[in-house]
């Protein structure tokens, strides 16, 4: 978020002589929401894990895929680290597809 509030600040000298205002604008509200919705899936995400794991304390013969991907910390790892490349990818997309 600060480092998007800093290109729009070192944009705002160029916005007197752009046209391109409402495409600025669509890039920025786009830029905030993919990182609201990154924000709210990795926390989901966390708590999920607990709430798995606390079930898998009480329940030692636990065979759910669900619970298996949140306890164990290789898939976990592995799923935030494919939320992170989708939240990147999507941010690249959203300059992409502003700015051409």
């Amino acid at each position: 978020m600060t480092s998007l509030m800093l290109v729009v600040t070192i944009l705002s000298d160029d916005l007197d002589k752009s046209d391109n205002l409402p495409g600025l604008g669509w890039f920025v509200f786009v830029e905030i929401v993919v990182v609201c919705v990154s924000v709210v899936v990795v926390l989901v995400a966390d708590g999920a894990r607990s709430l798995a794991l606390s079930y898998r304390r009480r329940n030692k013969e636990s065979c759910v895929v669900c619970l298996r991907i949140f306890t164990s910390r290789k898939l976990f790892r592995a799923l935030r680290v494919t939320l992170f490349l989708l939240s990147i990818t999507a941010l690249v997309l959203n300059a992409i597809l502003c700015w051409t």
